[in-house]
């Protein structure tokens, strides 16, 4: 009975060690991977002529709306300054 409890007992601290290990690094890592996503849209913002590029603020607008990932033509809605590439940009391009 006892090498039962005892073995119940290292099961559970194993588990919950792995799960404080595993989050820990998933924290720590996609923060820093989220900033540097961040740094680099501003640096392409900035090339393609937007308006205030680091003022642009799109992570909140790409939670998934009805199980669907919200598209990109959606996110112009939510540009600040004026948007240099009009809907029709790519139709103009032909």
């Amino acid at each position: 009975m006892n090498t039962i409890l005892y073995f119940l007992e290292i099961v559970g601290i194993s588990l919950f060690v792995s799960v404080a290990i595993s989050g820990f690094v998933n924290y720590f890592g996609y923060r820093k991977s989220y900033k540097n996503f961040g740094e680099l849209s501003e640096q392409i913002f900035e090339k393609l002529g937007f308006d205030n590029p680091k003022e642009q603020d799109f992570y909140n607008d790409y939670l998934i709306n009805d199980g669907i990932n919200i598209s990109v033509m959606d996110y112009r809605k939510n540009l600040k300054g004026q948007d240099p590439y009009p809907e029709d940009y790519f139709n103009q391009k032909k």
